[in-house]
């Protein structure tokens, strides 16, 4: 099925966010979406024939609607790097290298499922939690599996975060798990150190004991 392709070109045509919704002006008909139905967002470079360098972003909205503005245009600034940014975790680094860019190319400055990774990667914590909490014993098996699926979690929003570092909710995901680890070494550390204080005292009272018991007649 062919993609339904909006222009932004002339003068009259306008792309823009405003209250939470993309509003797009082309052939004097207006479109408007919500940012979280971008599928995609890339920068295209073209190289003409004469030499000239073209760029334009892409927005993919569904399944078959693609949404062109050239990086001349008047909306083409604003709306890439004080509007959209707001909205969606696009990749910075990206940006700044596609602008850069002088041959034939198309990077991705956005996927929605880099969010989806962080989601799935969160949801994976949230389990591994659950796994302990409901435990009626917490054998050295049940942890071990609960920590595993902790640790792939984790990585997952590793890898949601390194293909984005703009992305806020993989932030917020990591800092989740860091903040995780950190409470579970802590008390790791807090149990280890009450066992040796017990078995100290204990053998402390045991010698006590035992040395009452050879003082006597």
């Amino acid at each position: 099925m062919s993609a339904n392709v909006i222009r932004i070109e002339t003068e009259n045509d306008s792309l823009f966010l405003k209250d939470n919704e993309i509003h797009m002006f082309a052939n004097a008909i207006e479109y408007v979406y919500k940012p979280s139905i971008i599928k995609k967002m890339a920068i295209i470079t073209s190289i003409k024939e004469n030499g000239s360098i073209e760029k334009s972003l892409v927005l993919y909205i569904g399944a078959d609607t693609e949404i062109y503005i050239k990086s001349n245009h008047k909306c083409f600034q604003p709306f890439l790097f004080n509007q959209i940014r707001t909205k969606l975790p696009v990749n910075s680094k990206k940006i700044l290298d596609a602008l850069a860019c002088t041959s034939n190319n198309t990077s991705m400055i956005y996927n929605y499922k880099q969010g989806v990774l962080s989601l799935v990667s969160f949801s994976i914590w949230v389990l591994s939690i659950a796994i302990v909490i409901t435990s009626d014993s917490l054998s050295s098996k049940i942890i071990l599996v609960a920590l595993g699926i902790n640790i792939i979690g984790f990585v997952l929003d590793i890898i949601a975060y390194l293909d984005n570092p703009d992305n806020k909710f993989a932030v917020n995901v990591m800092t989740v798990y860091i903040v995780n680890y950190g409470l579970v070494i802590s008390l790791a550390i807090l149990y280890f150190t009450c066992i040796d204080a017990l078995d100290a005292a204990v053998n402390a009272t045991i010698k006590h004991f035992c040395g009452s018991c050879q003082s006597m007649p």
